[in-house]
């Protein structure tokens, strides 16, 4: 098809292969082609509150939005001085889980609720299943301590424990040296209590056969003396 020339052609065009915006083989030198046969103006030929048009106008974007790439408020590209751009919305102030950052809100490390910036000891309350432990908001706690539910932070285990599930004495799931752990009471003692036998291998205390009233062993012809009626 031949190309048409001015004054046949859109106001917008140069050259054309019909009469309406959309049919733009060339543009004019104020103009740039979008891809789709419109010669639109360059972003810097409309004011920062305004997006170009496929029609070559100029158009307002919404009222939170300084820059944009269309109407809605949701397609910011930046913000006036009372704003904060999240996700291409202005927002009034950055949402839980995002912190400030310029005029911009971004999101903060997996392990905080809510932070200061983008690393995982700028938390000020860490997230779910996440504890305070120094300045970092960790997932597991370090060796003698624990996940405390309530404080949300690592608290230290009963001296007792070298591992543990929380801070009592009867918490401990392994012992420090020197100590044998009760497995069915989670404690750990100096000495095995009367109705349990001394498990060297594990370093443990386990109950007896309920035949025994003492062992050395859980069957019953590892009794030492028998319990009587």
């Amino acid at each position: 098809m031949c190309a048409l020339l001015l004054p046949d052609c859109h106001s917008s065009c140069l050259t054309c292969s019909g009469p309406d915006a959309g049919s733009c083989s060339g543009c004019r030198e104020d103009r740039r082609p979008d891809g789709s046969g419109h010669c639109v103006p360059p972003p810097a030929a409309c004011s920062p509150r305004q997006y170009a048009e496929r029609d070559g106008g100029c158009r307002p974007c919404h009222k939170h939005c300084h820059g944009c790439r269309g109407p809605g408020r949701s397609q910011c590209l930046s913000c006036g001085p009372r704003h904060l751009l999240l996700n291409g919305t202005c927002m009034d102030g950055c949402p839980e889980g995002y912190y400030e950052d310029g005029r911009r809100c971004r999101a903060c490390h997996a392990a905080c609720q809510s932070c200061v910036g983008e690393h995982s000891h700028q938390c000020l309350v860490c997230a779910a299943h996440f504890f305070r432990e120094g300045k970092e908001c960790v997932e597991s706690c370090q060796h003698g301590h624990y996940g405390d539910a309530a404080s949300r932070a690592c608290e230290r285990c009963d001296p007792s424990c070298g591992e543990c599930l929380g801070g009592g004495e009867d918490g401990c799931l392994s012992c420090s040296p020197g100590l044998l752990f009760l497995r069915r009471d989670g404690r750990c003692a100096p000495s095995c209590p009367p109705g349990h036998y001394h498990d060297g291998e594990h370093r443990t205390c386990e109950p007896c056969h309920a035949s025994c009233r003492t062992c050395s062993g859980t069957h019953t012809h590892t009794h030492t003396h028998t319990k009587t009626e």
